[in-house]
């Protein structure tokens, strides 16, 4: 991670230093009650900071969840010498942080310079979809005390960390994904911001909302480099840097403004578990028969999609490998096959109604114990314009073997795994641990060719390996490259058509080779080509 340094005057040690939380099953917020450690980004906690999780104890911002230092409100005194400081760096507490009953808010009030600060973080009802109660509200209630007219700006600083992942993507309403730092201003100020652990198989999402609620849109967003927004009370005059974000953060800045003696403002955002914000596929699969099959049974596949969102699902596609012992039999016309993978294209999905695409396929005699795939469905989402990749359930059936004999009472034998049969007159018997499987690589494909939005190259591993997939262009060039493991079976490497800078690829023939290799050392390699059509 890349260092941080936390520049400020105060400094002292506590011990034990307890945090103010406003949590439920759904997120959590923890809240500073002082400052120490401020020499330690990984013990610090600077008062008045927060950070957040989602309910299951995972990072939603950095420092959770027990060191919030690096997500903060600044001040600007514009009329007051255009002096700045960092929400309770200075000046004094007039109301410490503290929860309400039922752990639903936190409310701390501060003062500076005949300004007073009221944050107070709620728990609320998501305002884009009304259902759970998943977000968090930043309300900021900004008077002045003084006896004459004070000018005064804010700006709250995200330190974004989904996961594990510091430089966690930030899409942005209607552009997609933020690689270098960023600004919008005025009108151009979208609705919301989004942030996933991983953009191309998020298993973690947050989203900030601007404008849903009460919320009242900043006068400038900024999606920019952590280092350069950090807790430095001089960061408010800020230039964009034209460099790749290695570490992400998210400013949103209300300029200042007059306050005429006693009057007051509110200012609200809101940062969560999205909503119905965007386009959201879902798949549901099905076999019939849905239970246990024989070999040269057909197994019929159902697979229904629906958008659940109100924004439409542009481009979509569904695509589905067989699995390995079966052999292809029909499908809904309009499909396509390539090697073993079946698709159809489905264009925009604009409505939350039902859609049925079907295959059919035999079991293979002789082969596996059992038949499982999973389907997938690709798009690019109306609203953010990113691309996304959602997967059904699994279905699997097990096979049964019948074992004809002379004798009339014997039961048939069903085999549950490679190394165990179960009988009416026999026990399972503990066998020696089998040897692990030569290791095989198949590819069967990539898929769509040509691609547009995003590639999937579908291969098979016969045992777990760590995989490397590099892609070239049609002379050589290196454009991207991933290392990550993968288990046995069958799996999929999806690529976002960007280079190794976050920029689209162009139109052309792109090259693959994708590597397996085992802990034993064993080592596999394949090459290919696509297409990209943009």
């Amino acid at each position: 991670m890349i260092s941080r340094v936390f520049n400020t005057v105060i400094f002292f040690f506590i011990f034990c230093i307890p945090l103010f939380s406003a949590s439920n099953s759904f997120i959590d917020c923890r809240v500073a009650t002082a400052t120490a450690n401020t020499d330690d980004i990984n013990k610090m906690q600077v008062r008045g900071a927060f950070t957040v999780g989602n309910g299951a104890g995972v990072k939603m911002l950095y420092g959770y969840p027990g060191h919030p230092w690096s997500s903060f409100l600044s001040l600007y005194l514009e009329s007051l010498n255009n002096t700045k400081t960092v929400y309770g760096l200075a000046g004094a507490w007039t109301s410490t942080p503290g929860d309400s009953p039922g752990n639903t808010m936190n409310t701390t009030s501060w003062k500076w310079n005949g300004i007073n600060i009221k944050q107070q973080i709620s728990i609320v009802s998501n305002p884009a979809s009304g259902v759970n109660s998943d977000t968090l509200e930043f309300r900021y209630v900004v008077s002045n005390t003084n006896t004459f007219t004070a000018r005064a700006g804010l700006r709250i600083l995200f330190d974004t960390q989904l996961g594990t992942n510091d430089n966690s993507p930030v899409m942005v309403e209607g552009v997609g994904r933020v690689v270098q730092e960023a600004e919008w201003t005025g009108s151009a100020v979208p609705d919301a911001w989004f942030t996933v652990d991983n953009e191309l198989n998020p298993t973690l999402r947050a989203e900030g909302n601007l404008s849903g609620g009460s919320a009242v849109k900043p006068d400038r967003l900024i999606i920019g480099q952590f280092d350069y927004m950090k807790p430095d009370v001089n960061r408010w005059t800020y230039a964009i840097h034209a460099q790749d974000i290695t570490d992400t953060a998210v400013a949103l800045f209300w300029d200042p403004q007059d306050y005429a003696a006693g009057q007051e403002r509110v200012f609200v955002t809101y940062y969560g578990i999205p909503g119905i914000t965007g386009s959201r596929m879902q798949a549901v699969k099905s076999a019939s028969p849905s239970g246990m099959v024989n070999y040269g049974d057909t197994l019929s596949y159902s697979l229904i999609y629906h958008n659940t969102n109100t924004q439409y699902a542009a481009n979509a596609y569904m695509w589905d490998t067989l699995p390995w012992n079966t052999s292809f039999v029909d499908a809904e016309p309009g499909y396509t096959l390539s090697g073993n993978v079946i698709s159809w294209y489905l264009g925009n999905v604009n409505d939350t109604s039902g859609h049925t695409r079907w295959f059919t396929a035999s079991v293979n005699e002789g082969r596996g114990v059992s038949v499982t795939n999973t389907s997938s469905l690709g798009y690019t989402d109306s609203y953010w314009n990113s691309g996304e990749l959602e997967f059904s359930n699994p279905c699997s059936n097990p096979i049964a073997t019948y074992s004809p004999t002379a004798s009339p009472t014997q039961t048939p034998t069903f085999t549950i795994s490679p190394t165990h049969t179960v009988s009416s007159t026999s026990t399972i018997t503990p066998t020696s641990t089998p040897t692990p499987d030569p290791l095989t690589l198949s590819v069967y494909g990539v898929f769509p060719n040509p691609a547009k939005d995003t590639a999937h190259i579908v291969f098979n591993i016969t045992c777990g390996a760590h995989v490397k997939v590099r892609l070239f262009t049609i002379s050589g060039e290196l454009v991207n490259q991933s290392r990550d493991y993968y288990e046995k079976g069958n799996n999929s490497f999806n690529w976002d058509l960007k280079n190794g800078n976050g920029k689209k690829v162009v139109s052309g023939t792109y090259l693959y080779t994708i590597e397996a290799v085992t802990e034993r050392d064993e080592k596999k390699r394949l090459t290919g080509k696509f297409f990209v059509l943009r």
